[in-house]
């Protein structure tokens, strides 16, 4: 062979062996994918990218499951014995009470938990009728806690009708401790970081509502689940007190929660 010819053979065969070896660097040739933007679609997987990966490994959505709430740890029932009601008629037996009045307003005695829950069922709408001061008929149920007196007081409400929702306010009249002088006065709704619809309240169904105050920031917890989170207006601050319940316009069946178990508390008159 001259060397022309083997000159030509050596350059052909490095083009050739160049080609395979960037080719085996490269990995196999793939089709170019369209990028299209999340927000325009619905996914299908979700992309995980482990240490050391350049591309992301899609794991099926089918498999990908939302991880559940820490449980609530369990409070003890108060002895329907140690719940004072200061308006309206409450009924007793063992730790169940039992209230179907238009307005009831009742808190533990001595216990300054800022931790309560209560545990419900709705039986109905009340035997009379009690509109609040604006007009409105409200069927309502819910925590009292810092129940200082019936002026200044922190407030979670769950209304069952005309609309079911969750409401939370601050009731602060500094001075004033009796209806007569306050009344109405005072609100201050409570504005949220997180919130989510609470579930109707139908007759017969027992439901449970806990609310968690850590110095000014509050949660409130509806079978279960977190349906609000947020902080208290800085009139909270300086109001102390027990907690307690309050309903309105209904007829319901319930029983208190705290973390004490209101153990300290004596027995109301």
């Amino acid at each position: 062979m001259n060397h022309k010819k083997l000159r030509a053979v050596t350059a052909a065969s490095f083009v050739a062996f160049t080609a395979i070896a960037c080719q085996a660097f490269a990995g196999p040739t793939t089709t170019p994918t369209k990028t299209v933007p999340i927000a325009a679609t619905t996914p299908a997987s979700t992309a995980v990218t482990k240490p050391g990966e350049k591309s992301p490994t899609l794991l099926p959505a089918a498999m990908i499951v939302p991880q559940p709430s820490a449980p609530l740890t369990p409070l003890p029932v108060v002895s329907a014995t140690k719940f004072c009601a200061t308006e309206g008629v409450v009924g007793k037996n063992g730790n169940l009470m039992h209230v179907d009045v238009g307005a009831m307003r009742g808190f533990l005695s001595t216990d300054r938990s800022r931790t309560a829950e209560v545990e419900f069922t709705y039986r109905g709408a009340s035997k009379d009728t009690q509109p609040l001061l604006s007009g409105e008929i409200r069927r309502q149920i819910g925590l009292k806690l810092k129940a200082q007196d019936t002026c200044n007081v922190v407030y979670a409400m769950w209304h069952v009708a005309p609309t079911p929702r969750l409401s939370v306010a601050v009731k602060s009249n500094p001075g004033k401790n009796t209806y007569a002088a306050c009344k109405d006065q005072g609100y201050i709704n409570a504005t949220p970081s997180m919130t989510k619809d609470v579930p109707a309240v139908v007759a017969g169904v027992p439901h449970t509502m806990r609310a968690e105050l850590d110095g000014q920031k509050l949660k409130v917890i509806v079978d279960g689940s977190l349906v609000w989170a947020g902080s208290l207006p800085p009139e909270a601050a300086v109001i102390d007190g027990p907690p307690g319940v309050r309903s309105d316009n209904g007829t319901f069946d319930f029983q208190v929660r705290v973390p004490s178990g209101a153990a300290a508390a004596p027995p109301c008159n």
